[in-house]
């Protein structure tokens, strides 16, 4: 059971922002549109289709690389998608029906379970700086050199991210798990 450090240890960082940030400006950054939301998701799809094209059509290798470069990061870009899925901000009001179908085209996307990705992504935020934090213990680097820092910025870091998930996800409850492996397996 997960112990909620950061929820803990935040209360005054939450009471230091409510006296500073005025309550209408805070409204106005949690402002929700679906409408956006979805325009970017449409933008990322025609990036993500117009890349392949590129791939499948044009035979000069010095447009393969700048093009694979493209397709990565939109691809990973529909995470931060899932992201925004996760923590209800699409919607004015939550709608967990209206939000399940674009989680798992986005999970599916960025070679993510969502359920899964779900799980971890919150229980990163519950156990934010505590040795629970499942970003700190599986996925920050050990040894913090320049160069292991640097692997981070490379495709390598989806290699680190799937080992990260995989450890993590063992822990999860076994009906978790296997919902975890349909979404994968779509």
């Amino acid at each position: 059971m997960k112990s909620h450090y950061y929820a803990r240890h935040a209360v005054a960082l939450k009471a230091e922002l409510a006296r500073v940030i005025p309550r209408d400006q805070l409204r106005t950054l949690h402002r929700k549109s679906a409408v956006r939301h979805f325009v970017v998701a449409f933008r990322q799809l025609v990036i993500v289709a117009l890349t392949i094209w590129g791939l499948v059509r044009i035979e000069h290798p010095v447009v393969w690389l700048p093009l694979a470069f493209v397709l990565g990061f939109t691809l990973f870009d529909f995470t931060i998608l899932l992201h925004e899925v996760l923590h209800d901000n699409v919607f004015e009001c939550p709608r967990p029906r209206a939000s399940r179908a674009p989680g798992l085209v986005y999970g599916t996307l960025s070679g993510l379970s969502a359920s899964g990705f779900t799980r971890w992504h919150l229980d990163h935020h519950a156990e934010l700086g505590s040795d629970d934090d499942p970003k700190r213990s599986h996925l920050s680097p050990k040894v913090n050199t320049r160069r292991r820092k640097l692997l981070y910025c490379t495709p390598v870091l989806f290699l680190i991210y799937f080992r990260a998930s995989r450890r993590e996800s063992a822990t999860y409850p076994a009906e978790l798990q296997r919902r975890m492996t349909i979404e994968s397996a779509v």
